[in-house]
């Protein structure tokens, strides 16, 4: 081994190879009582939160709608906030119908 060997693999240096990860532990099926997703689970949205999704949803759609045809105009536009636009468009909309197969199923499943 030689001297640059040793100096690279002392505990303090920075440029040293990390030792590899433990194997990350396999939590509890989805669903299940201690697993994340019920930890994490929300109560079905209210007519009112669906309305404001519906809202949000309209809103992102009508921005990206009006930049997009912006871009076939002869005024300046950007590739990168078209996309950014389309991203959110498609992030409000999957909310929303997130937020709408919830409450169908909290339609389904009256509480016992």
């Amino acid at each position: 081994m030689t001297i640059a060997h040793r100096r690279a693999s002392r505990p303090g240096n920075p440029f040293r190879t990390p030792a590899p990860a433990a194997p990350p532990t396999d939590p509890a099926p989805p669903g299940t009582v201690g697993s994340p997703m019920s930890a994490n689970a929300e109560p079905p949205p209210t007519p009112a939160r669906l309305a404001e999704l519906e809202a949000q949803a309209r809103y992102a759609r009508q921005r990206y709608d009006l930049y997009k045809a912006r871009t076939y105009s002869l005024r300046a536009t950007s590739a990168t906030r078209l996309r950014e636009l389309e991203r959110e468009c498609a992030r409000a909309e999957a909310a929303l119908e997130f937020a709408r197969q919830a409450a169908a199923h909290q339609a389904d499943d009256p509480p016992a």
